[in-house]
């Protein structure tokens, strides 16, 4: 079971000096490192998710970063802004921490002030999965996230001393959220928004991948 620490949080680890893997992106120009998603675009230096038409499915806005490889351990940061359109709790946007065999997994930060964790099973699919399908891991909410200016959102995921994984999650330079104790587990990185009627904005992605 894994475990969220809400209050002062430290990570159980730290990464090693030299990352394997270095991918940086400001959006200026399509480098042809994303995949494709159905409502995003590069547009005026960034890169843009949504808004998505209205529809009775909840609609996951994903794309992968190919150049990132398949990474265990990782740093990974973007600049994520809200853009225009509905904003619903249950609305997000954010990073892909992991898109392995047998889950997925995603934070997104909203104008709201959340920051969630989100996990989704084998077996469904992840660009239609509706919110029952996702399990929320943990979160919370954040004087950190700037509800319509950008934010600077970073993730560091470090083995533990177990062997486990556990990702700390910044928001504007306050460590927010520490998520423990997640699977070894190989899987893709990148971008994420969730559900119809949102527009994101995301700028200056760097990542760095060490195992």
């Amino acid at each position: 079971m894994a475990t969220v620490a809400l209050t002062s949080p430290q990570p159980t680890d730290t990464l090693p000096p030299s990352p394997a893997t270095v991918v940086q992106d400001d959006f200026f120009l399509a480098q042809g490192i994303w995949s494709d998603c159905a409502y995003c675009t590069f547009r005026d230096g960034a890169f843009v998710f949504g808004p998505s038409p209205v529809s009775g499915i909840f609609l996951q806005e994903l794309s992968i970063c190919g150049s990132c490889g398949e990474p265990i351990t990782y740093r990974m940061r973007v600049d994520a802004a809200y853009g225009e359109g509905e904003t619903e709790p249950e609305r997000g946007f954010g990073l892909l921490l992991g898109w392995a065999e047998d889950h997925v997994l995603i934070v997104e930060i909203s104008p709201s002030q959340s920051i969630d964790v989100w996990r989704l099973g084998a077996g469904a699919d992840a660009w239609v999965a509706g919110v029952d399908a996702w399990d929320w891991v943990g979160g919370i909410t954040s004087d950190a996230v700037n509800p319509r200016s950008p934010n600077h959102v970073e993730v560091a995921a470090t083995r533990s001393e177990a062997g486990a994984i556990d990702i700390a999650i910044t928001v504007n330079g306050t460590l927010a959220l520490v998520v423990t104790d997640q699977p070894a587990d190989r899987g893709w990185v990148g971008l994420a928004l969730f559900d119809h009627s949102l527009e994101a904005i995301f700028d200056n992605f760097e990542f760095e991948g060490f195992e």
